[in-house]
């Protein structure tokens, strides 16, 4: 018998997934051994997910705690997803570390066949694809538990699909086409995963007026429309805004682009610049070939030139609008660069033979291609967050984690002031007032309506019955919103902090009584505490 063989146009796919198996492999071997072999995602916002779903699962209550609807999902249909898995598993923390690997195989095939489409050498795809895994990276975002990833993918078929439609013949007198369908049910399932797709659907549609095909202009509408509705009616319907309160919440948290104007805008901008770096490079990268396109072209009714314009016009709407600078935000525009900048590269070398066999030709050697798999896993665990995501686990296990070890052991069932509410809500039950208002419909109006102050807090956490409050000092203004009978009985300080919002928590008691026992209870759970965390405070004396 013949044993069959694998097509050699997969192996650059096949490459690509074995080794990003391998990184994830490393990053979950190294990661368990600082975490005493728990697994634990890299970013407390996970736990965020894993709270609602275990509340909808157990309660069927849309919210951060059991006890009410509350708006902090900026990703519905991710959360929905974890919650139905629920539903067949029971609670079960892995599952959105399991949809991301599974994600991520199907944006690495995605991809895959896309570049092959367009006719990229098999060593080129490889490369595209070695380098999506590193440069992205998937490791961090895998282990991040969150929505990002299933939104590049959904993105990237959409610009694949919009430039194959518009750059098809003048005009379709058929509606309903498989990229007409396709193009619309994308856009619904975008909508639901993230709302800033909306940037790259509405410049689609801008093409297809130009292209009179204004049928389908109002089917992306229309699901466009009602892929932010789904959750926007509920939330209406449970006395909230359309949006979630995350999203409302953001300006208030972040920079971007129309933030720049306000006072000291230099410093502003230069802030702007180093923390978007990366992205500066590639959108200035895609101009310039985006130019030489249409210059050898004369016109952008081509697949080429119309993914490039989708990509770079939505980068510009992403910059100028959504006021998040951390990299994950930007990753789906990252992995989309990649991709169209790879085939316009293709493109202008095939034009010119010489160069392109000058280029191809080394590049196809086995030692090459051997130097270069070698050099990428050197500079992905260097540069490039492997032991960032590994430094990023430790970082959560040991702030958050042991956070919520403490509210269950102490305070389950009471009431705690947070600003971080992942971990603890997951893993403790408790009533939360959640001091930046993603999880506290009272806080979210007080800072929408600038009205959250020292003696707005003080009331509020009386009204809740507050216990202890966790906070970040660096996030408050400690003299204008901490209320004055607040008492800080200790802190607690990780090492070679990279993801958590600050290095240092602070326990805050509301009342002496509160202080008392939150110095006793601090007491008795210190030698729980991992031997890198630092105490200090009353509880210490």
């Amino acid at each position: 018998m013949h044993k069959p063989k694998i097509p050699g146009t997969y192996i650059p796919l096949i490459i690509s997934i074995a080794f990003l198996t391998a990184i994830l492999s490393l990053v979950y071997i190294l990661s368990i051994r600082n975490t005493n072999g728990e697994f634990i995602y890299s970013l407390d916002d996970a736990y965020i997910h894993l709270a609602y779903a275990k509340n909808v699962y157990l309660h069927n209550v849309w919210g951060i705690t059991e006890h009410g609807f509350t708006s902090s999902s900026s990703s519905p249909a991710w959360t929905f997803l974890i919650s139905c898995v629920f539903f067949l598993t029971g609670i079960n923390e892995y599952i959105p570390f399991i949809f991301n690997i599974i994600i991520s195989a199907v944006l690495l095939l995605v991809l895959f066949r896309i570049l092959t489409d367009h006719k990229l050498p098999s060593f080129f795809t490889g490369i595209i694809l070695i380098f999506t895994i590193v440069f992205t990276p998937l490791s961090i975002h895998i282990f991040s538990g969150m929505e990002h990833l299933l939104h590049a993918v959904l993105t990237l078929m959409f610009i694949n699909t919009a430039a194959g439609e518009y750059s098809g013949r003048d005009r379709s007198f058929t509606f309903i086409t498989p990229a007409k369908l396709k193009l619309t049910l994308l856009s619904f399932l975008m909508m639901t995963v993230r709302y800033e797709s909306i940037f790259p659907i509405f410049i689609a549609a801008i093409l297809f007026i130009l292209k009179k095909e204004i049928r389908l202009v109002l089917s992306l509408t229309v699901s466009a429309i009602l892929g932010s509705s789904v959750f926007g009616l509920i939330s209406v319907y449970n006395g909230r805004s359309f949006f979630p309160d995350s999203v409302m919440l953001k300006n208030n948290l972040y920079m971007s682009v129309s933030d720049l104007m306000l006072e000291n805008p230099l410093d502003k901008i230069l802030v702007f610049l180093d923390m978007n770096k990366k992205f500066i490079f590639l959108f200035i990268v895609t101009c310039i070939l985006l130019f030489i396109i249409l210059k050898k072209e004369k016109d952008f009714r081509n697949y080429i030139s119309s993914s490039l314009i989708i990509l770079l016009c939505t980068s510009l709407l992403q910059k100028l609008f959504v006021t998040s600078t951390f990299f994950r935000y930007d990753s789906y525009l990252f992995i989309s660069f990649i991709c169209f900048d790879a085939i316009a590269v293709n493109y202008i070398l095939k034009s010119d033979h010489k160069l392109y066999r000058m280029i191809v030709k080394p590049l196809s050697s086995k030692l090459a291609v051997l130097t270069l798999i070698l050099t990428v896993i050197y500079f992905s665990y260097k540069k490039f967050y492997i032991g960032n995501t590994v430094t990023a686990i430790k970082n959560i296990y040991e702030q958050q984690i042991q956070m919520a070890g403490f509210i269950n052991e102490y305070y389950s069932g009471r009431s705690i002031a947070l600003n971080d509410i992942g971990a603890v809500n997951f893993y403790a039950n408790i009533y939360c007032t959640d001091l930046i208002g993603l999880g506290s419909t009272e806080i979210a109006d007080a800072k929408l309506g600038d009205y959250f102050n020292k003696q707005f807090l003080s009331e509020l956490s009386k009204k809740n019955n507050v216990r202890i409050a966790i906070i970040y000092d660096e996030w408050f203004d400690l003299k204008n919103i901490l209320p004055d009978e607040w008492r800080s009985a200790g802190k607690w300080k990780i090492q070679d902090n990279f993801i958590c919002g600050s290095d240092e928590i602070t326990f805050y008691a509301t009342s002496p009584d509160a202080y008392a026992e939150l110095i006793n209870d601090l007491r008795n759970y210190s030698d729980r505490l991992p031997a890198d965390v630092i105490q200090s405070g009353d509880y210490k004396k």
